[in-house]
């Protein structure tokens, strides 16, 4: 179920869908009363950042040290749709501009998302991030190509930071990495299309 619709600055409409809202909440929960600022953040953002991978990080500031990120996809010139957001103390200025990736966006292919193993997982994320040794709990999203990867079985992260450029955000308990959430973990966001 779409839960709301926000216009781009490229003027693509993009999508927030329950699913996604739910994945938002239970990764960041103190954004429950954020939902209409998300959706306000791709529409009038104070920064638009481009990651290397094809999806668009809308970045608005909300204080001193309070910067609401919100990652979302351009399927098209039609449709696109919020992958995740959360909130940061701090503003890396990583990535480009005012839509400047459009032009490296992935061209769309019909075909869907391939289910990788929990191996596959593993080692596509080990090329992107370090993993710290000991348990991981691995959680796949292949209707948006996104890997979570808790560290700590019932963490409650109370800040994230980010690497716009390889769409990886870091949750942190204090000064404890809790979690680690890879988006195109595959390759396949491209192919991704939530409802």
């Amino acid at each position: 179920m779409i839960l709301g619709i926000a216009d781009s600055v490229n003027g693509v409409r993009i999508r927030l869908t329950d699913e996604r809202w739910e994945h938002i909440l239970d990764s960041h929960p103190e954004l429950a009363s954020y939902r209409e600022t998300i959706l306000d953040a791709v529409e009038n953002p104070d920064y638009i950042l481009a990651s290397r991978r094809g999806a668009l990080a809308a970045v608005i500031v909300l204080g001193r040290r309070a910067f609401l990120h919100v990652f979302y996809v351009e399927k098209g010139q039609r449709d696109g749709f919020i992958l995740s957001a959360y909130l940061e103390e701090e503003f890396r200025r990583s990535g480009r501009r005012d839509g400047q990736g459009k032009d490296r966006m992935a061209q769309i292919e019909p075909r869907g998302i391939v289910i990788p193993s929990k191996e596959e997982l593993l080692s596509a994320a080990r090329r992107r991030v370090s993993l710290p040794p000991g348990e991981l709990w691995l959680d796949y999203q292949d209707d948006v190509d996104t890997l979570y990867i808790s560290l700590k079985e019932k963490a409650n992260p109370t800040h994230s930071e980010s690497d716009v450029d390889d769409l990886v955000v870091f949750d942190y308990e204090g000064e404890e990495l809790v979690g680690i959430e890879i988006m195109d973990i595959t390759g396949q966001l491209k192919y991704a299309n939530p409802s």
